[in-house]
C-alpha cells in the first residue's frame, strides 16, 4: 500500500483531520479473499486528537466497500 494523496489537512486546536487516498496491488489473502493481482485505489478519512505532542485518540473511516469490489470480493 502506498499513500497517493493526503488532502485537505485541517487543524483546529488539538484536532487534526485529513482525507487519504491509498493505492496498491492485491497480492495476498485479505479477509479470506485470495490474491487477485488487481490494482486498487480507495479513500479514507482520519481524525486524531493530539495531546502533549502524541496521538491521544484516533477516529477513522475507510471506503472498504470500494476496496472489496476492486479485489472481486463483492460485485460492483
Amino acid at each position: 500500500m502506498k499513500v497517493k494523496t493526503i488532502e485537505p489537512w485541517l487543524t483546529d486546536g488539538h484536532l487534526e483531520a485529513c482525507h487519504v487516498v491509498m493505492t496498491g496491488t492485491h497480492r495476498g489473502d485479505m479477509a479470506g479473499v485470495p490474491a487477485s493481482g488487481n490494482s486498487v485505489e480507495f479513500g479514507g478519512t482520519d481524525i486524531i486528537r493530539v495531546e502533549d505532542g502524541k496521538v491521544a485518540e484516533h477516529w477513522g473511516s475507510t471506503d472498504t466497500l470500494s476496496l472489496m469490489q476492486q479485489i472481486g470480493a463483492i460485485p460492483q
